[in-house]
């Protein structure tokens, strides 16, 4: 049990089988040799990702799962949804116009925007909480 209430690093996890993820980012961690469920808050995140900070605008954000992705650098892109574990939730193909509105009905938690076209890829952190 060492590391409880103090650095996540110093924990001492035994057999982990499950992580989850709470909708303000908590991280949920299944301690099974422990027979325990450990919490861990405060994580840090990347807020944006890409060779340009300011490519890509999503906005609400917090959303109740519809927002505005704007992309005016680009000409035409794919415009993907991913969960925090990196699997494709959503896929906007051939979006021409540099922005797109998206109505999901993901459950509340944190997912990542990424706008592809054949020269840059730009990544934005997008949190829905219904």
């Amino acid at each position: 049990f060492s590391g409880d209430g103090g650095n996540a690093i110093l924990a001492r996890i035994n057999s982990p089988h499950g992580l989850a993820i709470d909708e303000i980012g908590g991280l949920y961690i299944a301690d099974f040799g422990n027979k325990r469920i450990r919490y861990v808050n405060n994580l840090v995140s990347v807020p944006e990702i890409g060779t340009n900070k300011n490519c890509i605008s999503v906005y609400p954000n917090p959303s109740n799962g519809s927002f505005q992705i704007d992309f005016p650098s680009f000409k035409s892109a794919q415009v993907l949804i991913s969960d925090i574990l990196g699997n494709t939730v959503n896929n906007e193909e051939s979006i021409n116009s540099g922005n797109c509105t998206v109505n999901t009905d993901l459950p509340s938690g944190v997912y990542f925007v990424r706008v592809i076209d054949g020269q840059q890829t730009c990544t934005q952190k997008i949190r829905i909480h219904k």
